[in-house]
């Protein structure tokens, strides 16, 4: 009997006490993909300065379609990350050496918005570079993708629009990203455009 009262008082507080856990789990995947999109950006700003080249962060649209041809390209979606120079005109020349794609945390992608303009379609910072290869998936094929580029200056190409680079759990339906909670787990960046610093 004693036994019995002791595992119902268990589960009435396992009941009460999981959403605070899971909180804690999505909330720490939110912040550990958030410091991989800050670590990212500010190294792609501080290779630009240093080499003098114009170097991109590759972050493919929640709509990014291989047609197949990119193994699993359904994992870049919204939620990878690689840096490469391009050209003046933005077109791909080379991954940079020692990179690979990171992925953020299962269940957290990012989105680039301009919000002082919201509705008009318009990314701040987003830029697309041409002509991109994923040869680790054994395609041949290349393809156009977003990205945020630097300059050497360090500067950001594009707009001198205040937008921000957000970071959330959400669930990826098809070509579309749904918010979860409301938007309440979300870490949001912005991008100086003219210094390319990383702003909270």
């Amino acid at each position: 009997m004693e036994i019995m009262v002791v595992l119902v008082i268990a589960g009435i507080m396992l009941t009460l006490t999981f959403p605070v856990f899971e909180k804690l789990l999505f909330g720490s995947n939110v912040d550990s993909g958030s410091r991989q999109v800050a670590s990212q950006l500010r190294l792609a700003r501080q290779y630009a300065i240093t080499n003098r080249k114009r170097v991109a962060i590759l972050m493919p649209q929640v709509d990014f379609d291989s047609g197949g041809t990119v193994e699993g390209s359904i994992r870049y979606r919204a939620s990878a990350l690689r840096t490469c120079i391009v050209s003046s005109t933005g077109e791909f020349q080379q991954y940079v050496s020692g990179t690979k794609w990171t992925l953020l945390p299962q269940g957290v992608y990012f989105t680039i918005d301009d919000n002082l303009n919201a509705g008009d379609g318009d990314d701040a910072y987003s830029t697309t570079v041409s002509n991109v290869a994923f040869p680790e998936d054994g395609s041949s094929d290349i393809f156009d993708v977003r990205a945020i580029t630097f300059l050497p200056s360090g500067s950001v190409v594009g707009s001198t629009t205040i937008g921000y680079i957000e970071i959330e759990e959400m669930i990826l339906a098809g070509s579309t990203l749904q918010v979860k909670q409301g938007g309440a787990n979300k870490v949001a960046y912005k991008l100086n455009w003219l210094t390319g610093r990383v702003e909270e």
